[in-house]
């Protein structure tokens, strides 16, 4: 073989080693780039979850707050009720009062509820 044949031969091989390293550099490129796609495509389904997750909170946040409002308007409803019968049930305390004997003083006149000493504006049932 001579030098020319073995020059030759070492330019093929070197010139299949540059072939292959740029293969191989291809083959690193096209992964770093599909694992770049990757990530980017991870963080936006991150960035979309975070998203939905935050309307979520706020949809059942402000269903809380409304359910919270309504429960408290119907406690005070509740209590005015509450506060109408107890000034009722005062008002008609006042006004009649039972003996011992089963007479009700009522208004100022006595019943028995068989009969009435005077007629009361109130009844006895």
């Amino acid at each position: 073989m001579s030098a020319v044949d073995l020059h030759w031969l070492n330019f093929v091989h070197l010139k299949k080693m540059v072939v292959k390293g740029e293969e191989e550099e291809n083959r690193l490129y096209n992964k770093v780039r599909e694992a770049e796609y990757a990530r980017q495509k991870q963080e936006q389904n991150v960035k979309r979850l975070q998203a939905k997750a935050q309307a979520t909170k706020n949809k059942h946040s402000q269903e809380m707050k409304r359910q919270l409002t309504e429960m408290i308007k119907v406690e005070k409803e509740n209590e005015q009720k509450v506060l109408r019968e107890q000034a009722i049930l005062d008002r008609v305390g006042k006004s009649h009062s039972l003996s011992l004997d089963g007479s009700v003083y009522c208004n100022g006149y006595y019943s028995t509820g068989y009969h009435t000493v005077a007629k009361p504006r109130c009844a006895v049932k």
